[in-house]
């Protein structure tokens, strides 16, 4: 797959990563999809970068764990993402889809 090649070679803009990570989720590959979302949300990833809305949408389109560090950032600071991304309502949503 050229995409696989082409995220192995280092590829990591933000706009062939929401592709690719896309790519994967409708091919199915689940668990290349959350090695992918692993390599970005790595344990030393600076959360303040959620606030950039390239890495907003990564995380609010694919990240499915109601206790990730990236989950719980969000949650603490809602109000600053509601201030950010508009609606309450998208943001809400986001973490009762994950607590479901």
């Amino acid at each position: 797959m050229a995409l696989h090649a082409k995220y192995s070679s280092g590829s990591r803009d933000v706009d062939f990563l929401l592709y690719y990570i896309n790519t994967l989720h409708i091919a199915g590959l689940r668990e290349k999809k959350q090695e992918v979302l692993l390599n970005i949300f790595h344990s030393t990833f600076d959360l303040n970068s959620l606030y950039e809305r390239d890495y907003w949408q990564i995380y609010s389109t694919y990240d499915e764990s109601p206790v990730s560090r990236q989950t719980l950032f969000v949650m603490d600071n809602m109000d600053r993402f509601i201030e950010l991304y508009g609606s309450k309502e998208s943001v809400v949503e986001k973490i009762e889809k994950l607590s479901e």
